[in-house]
């Protein structure tokens, strides 16, 4: 598709698409700490894409809902009787007052604390104090609905938009949902997470932190390097790869590193070698779902971690530490842009729906040890990120640029999947491919 790239002027006269260079793969700094920048993010990035907001199984009952944000915009996410979610503006149609104040809870109708405006879970407006006497039958229960989003569902995360215009949710993954079938759409069952999720602020730009999950391979041996020392990661070998597509979607692909596979063929060996986070009971379920070729993806190139362009990511392996026993990591993480210098994050803990109580603790062990504000991989990464970010704060730092001349061609030779592959531990063509969608989206 060719797209037509209009000019954005920032209030110095700089051309937004000026602070890109293609050919030189490079992006000034200025994208990770410009207030102006953030604020048209907010418009055209946050209010007008698919945003991954929660889980399912986080409401499960009629009147559960959980508080997240889109951008700037607080939200609730609820589930109603008739058990369909919705995705509102957590703002009262009357002055604006916050509804609900707690980060999840259960109601049968949502009150604002300011006039008592009350609301079904499905934003209509149910009553007010003294309607009668005060609006005398004037109060329009469509006109003063809470706003809402639009609302899709995949592999049980809720995403939601507010942009009527938009493609849909399965449209804008595009073929990169052939990947992400593989993580989040493998059993009868389905999946849950496994606790509230960890939540903590992290002091760097948003797009800093989601380029790293954006399948950037090269970091392993420097940033994460003590956890080879120490003997709780392997150390990288084999051939790795990464999928993206031109929607700014990614998944970096590993080979097994802890075990050679077993005969009989893919699905045998994930038998005996299980996903992360599936218990082996329910391996044969997968090809209730899958089709071989994506069971072949799932023995021999694995999906490690990856991101959904904008805001969500995903890390998983096996095996891993959680106490005096082996389990395995699956963490999906949500981003939500504070400022051009504050993002906050959630870190959940992810497994089948199915597998045991037991067999859920030890992931939910796992995953919290390498993961989270204290995780001993967390620890590493949030260095990084707030590092970078505290050097953008100098004058001539902000005219440096960053740089991502790690380039491969695409080759699709002898892989099953769709996408644009990339073969090789390092590629920076994954990300670029990220930030050819930002500047898509932020200037077209």
């Amino acid at each position: 598709m060719t797209h037509s790239i209009q000019t954005t002027m920032l209030s110095d006269g700089t051309d937004l698409a000026a602070l890109r260079d293609e050919e030189g793969r490079s992006l000034s700094g200025r994208l990770f700490s410009d207030a102006e920048i953030f604020e048209l993010e907010q418009q055209r990035i946050f209010a007008s894409t698919w945003i991954a907001l929660a889980h399912e199984s986080e409401i499960r009952r009629t009147g559960d809902y959980v508080v997240r944000r889109m951008g700037l915009d607080p939200v609730i996410v609820s589930r109603n009787q008739d058990d369909s979610v919705h995705v509102m503006l957590n703002s009262c149609a009357h002055r604006g007052m916050q509804l609900c104040r707690v980060d999840h809870g259960n109601a049968h109708t949502l009150v604002c604390p300011y006039h008592g405006w009350a609301y079904g879970l499905d934003g209509v407006l149910a009553g007010t104090p003294h309607e009668e006497e005060i609006y005398r039958g004037r109060l329009s229960r469509e006109r003063y609905a809470l706003k809402k989003a639009r609302v899709e569902i995949f592999g049980g995360w809720i995403f939601a938009n507010w942009n009527p215009e938009a493609p849909s949710l399965d449209a804008t993954l595009g073929d990169h949902r052939w990947y992400m079938e593989m993580l989040l759409c493998r059993s009868d069952g389905g999946q849950e997470v496994l606790a509230p999720p960890q939540r903590f602020v992290v002091n760097a730009n948003w797009k800093l932190i989601v380029e790293n999950f954006s399948s950037d391979h090269g970091h392993i041996g420097t940033t994460h390097r003590s956890l080879v020392d120490v003997g709780l990661f392997p150390e990288v070998r084999g051939h790795s790869s990464t999928t993206s597509n031109h929607n700014g979607h990614s998944m970096l692909h590993n080979p097994q590193l802890d075990h050679e596979p077993v005969s009989g063929g893919p699905l045998e060996d994930l038998k005996a070698h299980p996903p992360a986070a599936m218990p082996s009971e329910l391996v044969d379920q997968l090809k209730n779902h899958l089709n071989e070729e994506q069971i072949w993806v799932l023995a021999n190139r694995y999906p490690t971690t990856g991101a959904i362009f904008p805001s969500m990511a995903w890390v998983v392996f096996a095996p891993f530490p959680a106490g005096d026993q082996l389990s395995s990591v699956f963490t999906v993480r949500l981003f939500f842009p504070i400022s051009p210098d504050r993002t906050e994050m959630l870190s959940f803990a992810v497994a089948e729906r199915d597998a045991s109580d037991e067999f859920k603790r030890l992931v939910l062990r796992a995953t919290t040890f390498a993961f989270g504000p204290s995780g001993v991989f967390e620890a590493d990464d949030l260095e990084n990120w707030s590092g970078m970010q505290r050097s953008l704060g100098g004058v001539i730092n902000r005219r440096r640029t960053h740089v991502y001349p790690a380039v491969r061609e695409p080759d699709n030779s002898g892989w099953p999947g769709p996408g644009e592959i990339h073969q090789g531990t390092w590629s920076d063509a994954v990300q670029w491919n990220m930030y050819r969608k930002y500047f898509e989206l932020m200037t077209d």
